[in-house]
């Protein structure tokens, strides 16, 4: 039976503005945005209120870390400008050049938790 249990890769956008943006992994969505928005994560205090703008659910830990490292890597900040912004941005906050996730992406998330290639 798989686990039950999800860890969601989310990108937070600050209310005031909507330029500013946070990339990160939890299992509890509403306790996290909560965290951001009190100032309890000292990367995000100074811009809340935060709130969710797109949220991602892996049953795999390791394939929710690589996926947020992937976001937070220059190609993975060019996917997130094509495919995660408001249509009618200029940028999401990102990178300007367009990249999808590559192989080495999904290769190594394989690797990291004994899935066949």
């Amino acid at each position: 039976m798989p686990n039950s249990t999800f860890y969601y890769v989310y990108i937070l956008r600050d209310a005031a503005t909507g330029q500013h943006h946070y990339t990160g992994v939890t299992q509890n969505l509403a306790e996290r945005l909560e965290r951001h928005n009190a100032g309890k994560v000292p990367h995000t205090a100074i811009f809340a209120p935060w709130y969710i703008e797109t949220a991602i659910a892996f049953r795999s830990k390791e394939k929710a870390y690589a996926y947020e490292r992937y976001l937070k890597s220059g190609a993975g900040r060019a996917y997130a400008n094509k495919h995660f912004k408001n249509s009618g941005e200029k940028n999401f906050g990102l990178a300007n050049h367009a990249g999808l996730p590559g192989r080495n992406f999904y290769r190594r998330a394989r690797q990291n938790t004994g899935a066949p290639n």
